[in-house]
């Protein structure tokens, strides 16, 4: 009676074991399709594009009264003026920015 106690003791372990194993294997599967989706790639551009959002909402951009003329000139500065620090050799790659890359050509 004591051996059989102890394998089926045995045998709830090794399905532990095998159920836990056959889990991770799960979890890292559907990390590795999530890294190589589209979805990841969304993911970084809508953190990306937060950060953008809370930049200009922090900065010298009024966001929430009316806009006016004047609003306007000062936003096209704004936006000018960062556009400006940027290096297109240093922050792009040329293959970044080739026309077949952004879809100019046919």
């Amino acid at each position: 009676m004591e051996a059989e106690q102890h394998q089926t003791g045995g045998n709830l372990m090794s399905a532990i074991v095998v159920a836990i194993a056959v889990a991770l294997v799960m979890v890292i599967t559907t990390f590795l399709i999530f890294i190589n989706s589209s979805s990841y790639t969304t993911v970084k551009q809508i953190q990306s594009g937060s950060r953008i959002a809370r930049a200009i909402q922090s900065g010298d951009v009024d966001t929430r009264s009316p806009i006016k003329a004047d609003d306007i000139d000062l936003y096209q500065k704004s936006v000018d003026q960062r556009l400006s620090t940027f290096d297109d050799g240093t922050d792009f790659g040329s293959s970044d920015v080739s026309d077949q890359s952004l879809g100019l050509t046919q």
